[in-house]
């Protein structure tokens, strides 16, 4: 083990700060917690005291903003789940809005790990909904949004990008346009 950690040190160690988070990102999603600790250990450090706090916000970014997706996707689907089978025209309402809701969440979603230079699935790294395949039913190519979704799915990704904002500080990945 000891061999194989050395190896991995001297081929990342001239990783730069985006790449770095990107390769332990990739080992998250893969299930790879030892080499994603290992590379996030031999991240090099801007002093004596700890690693690149570019590369820990960043981790710890993705992991937060995992979680919360994860919580707001579940909490709507379990509401559809239990509004099934409803014969009250407003719970149909209700809950063809929801489904409206999820959509647009994860095409915003979509549209602001474009804007971040992430992936969907390295943006939702630490994510169960990804793990399980869930979010691929609510997926839809972004050029075949009607005008009113997508104007759904820019309002969500704007939600999106305040809430990166407020977690995000030193992270290596910014919003661009």
């Amino acid at each position: 083990m000891g061999n194989q950690k050395k190896r991995l040190d001297k081929l990342s160690a001239d990783l730069p700060p985006k790449e770095r988070s990107i390769a332990i990102l990739d080992a998250v999603r893969r299930g790879d917690m030892a080499t994603a600790i290992s590379l996030e250990e031999a991240t090099p450090t801007k002093s004596y005291q700890g690693s690149d706090l570019a590369v820990r916000q960043t981790i710890d970014v993705v992991e937060n903003f995992s979680l919360r997706f994860d919580r707001a996707f579940y909490s709507s689907v379990m509401i559809l789940q239990v509004g099934e089978g409803a014969k009250n025209e407003i719970a149909i309402e209700a809950m063809s809005k929801i489904e409206k809701e999820l959509f647009a969440q994860v095409s915003g979603l979509e549209i602001f790990a474009d804007r971040v230079g992430l992936s969907l699935e390295r943006l939702l790294s630490f994510s169960m909904v990804l793990e399980n395949d869930l979010v691929k039913f609510y997926q839809r190519d972004l050029d075949t949004l009607s005008e009113e979704e997508l104007e759904l799915a820019q309002s969500a990704c704007s939600a999106i990008e305040n809430l990166w904002d407020s977690l995000a500080g030193h992270s290596v990945f910014t919003v661009t346009e």
